[in-house]
């Protein structure tokens, strides 16, 4: 690839390959791309980036997901350096040739107690931005991406329902509010911003997501990680998906149908 720009970054590969590759995963494989590694990684100046990067960004996904979908993630990345490669259309190394797959275990063990849920929504009630986040999390399941997508337009109050976009399977569907304080909240939020304003955003936070993220990982380690004996022990260490794996956990337990949960989980 022949620039007379000084930087040549992932987001220049990356639509190359969104506009030039046909697989029929394609726009599922492009929402993905700008779900998470858009903003860490898009700007990133592709003939400099190496191993050590490509391992903090596995580093900062585990804090939000599981290894598996981590790995993922990682392969994307690799599928588009090596395209660009191939097709000479992009002349350096894939960074993500010296990186190990994180190890799978499916099993993550770690739930929620009602009282630990107690705990973490008293944390969080004097910060609109985490109570908002944590409590349509725990009434709805939905992944991080999810919530943090949802705008104005999403929120019906009438029937106590979201529409919530589920990029894992490039779908929506509707998630309801099942507590009073979520309710006031969103009424409040809604009333401040117009119909196609997502809910999660603020001029005073450019990376939204990376504010979320650094405050519950605070509050995560202060209630319950602390505890760990091997801080490392992914099945036992609260992360935000924790909170959709406690709601779908405490669905089973309370004798919901598996097809519900079946249905929410996918």
């Amino acid at each position: 690839l022949q620039r007379r720009q000084n930087v040549i970054t992932l987001d220049e590969i990356a639509s190359y390959y969104f506009e030039t590759k046909d697989i029929k995963s394609l726009k599922k494989f492009k929402g993905k791309y700008n779900l998470r590694i858009k903003d860490i990684l898009g700007k990133k100046d592709v003939r400099y980036l190496n191993e050590k990067d490509m391992k903090d960004f596995q580093q900062k996904l585990l804090t939000d997901v599981s290894p598996h979908t981590v790995n993922c993630y990682i392969d994307i990345v690799s599928t588009i350096f090596n395209y660009s490669i191939d097709t000479k259309f992009y002349n350096g190394k894939n960074p993500t040739k010296l990186v190990s797959k994180l190890t799978v275990d499916n099993k993550r063990e770690r739930i929620l107690t009602k009282s630990e849920v107690e705990d973490l929504l008293e944390a969080v009630e004097e910060n609109w931005i985490l109570n908002l986040f944590v409590r349509i999390s725990l009434s709805t399941a939905a992944r991080k991406g999810t919530v943090l997508n949802i705008k104005k337009c999403d929120v019906n109050l009438e029937d106590w329902s979201l529409t919530l976009k589920d990029f894992k399977n490039d779908s929506t569907y509707i998630g309801y509010i099942n507590d009073v304080i979520l309710f006031n909240l969103l009424k409040n939020r809604v009333d401040m911003i117009d119909d196609n304003d997502l809910l999660f955003d603020d001029s005073d936070y450019t990376d939204m997501d990376g504010y979320i993220g650094r405050k519950l990982n605070s509050i995560f380690y202060n209630l319950f990680n602390h505890k760990l004996k091997n801080p490392n022990d992914n099945k036992y260490k609260v992360v935000t998906h924790t909170l959709r794996h406690t709601v779908l956990s405490h669905l089973a337990m309370n004798g919901e149908s598996v097809y519900i949960i079946k249905s929410i989980y996918n």
